[in-house]
């Protein structure tokens, strides 16, 4: 969601991106829905900026108040946006481990893609 609204904002230029192939933005907006009391969820998503060897990824974990509980974003030089969402579940699932052996010994996880 990041990604795209920064994308988006660079789309509004004079010479439009979009229209030369450089980019593609996911422009649906979808609503981030809580996990239900005791859970966590996680969101990932990655970011590509195409012909230029640039993007991204980010975590996010959230409670079910919506409460931050860690949030991260790495940039790097990967093309691929598979690979990206791949290390964002892999950093999401490695923190996770840290979480439920320090703070949360009794919350269940739930994995998302996307928002």
């Amino acid at each position: 969601m990041i990604f795209a609204k920064v994308l988006a904002s660079v789309s509004n230029t004079t010479t439009n991106p979009l229209s030369e192939g450089k980019y593609l933005i996911n422009k649906s907006v979808d609503k981030w829905l809580p996990p239900i009391l005791g859970k966590v969820k996680w969101n990932v998503d990655a970011s590509v900026v195409l012909n230029c060897d640039k993007s991204a990824f980010a975590v996010v974990c959230r409670n079910h108040c919506g409460d931050l509980i860690f949030a991260a974003v790495m940039f790097n030089t990967n093309s691929s946006v598979i690979v990206n969402e791949t290390l964002a579940i892999n950093l999401a699932m490695d923190r996770s481990r840290e979480l439920l052996l320090s703070l949360m010994p009794k919350m269940s996880l739930i994995f998302v893609m996307g928002n």
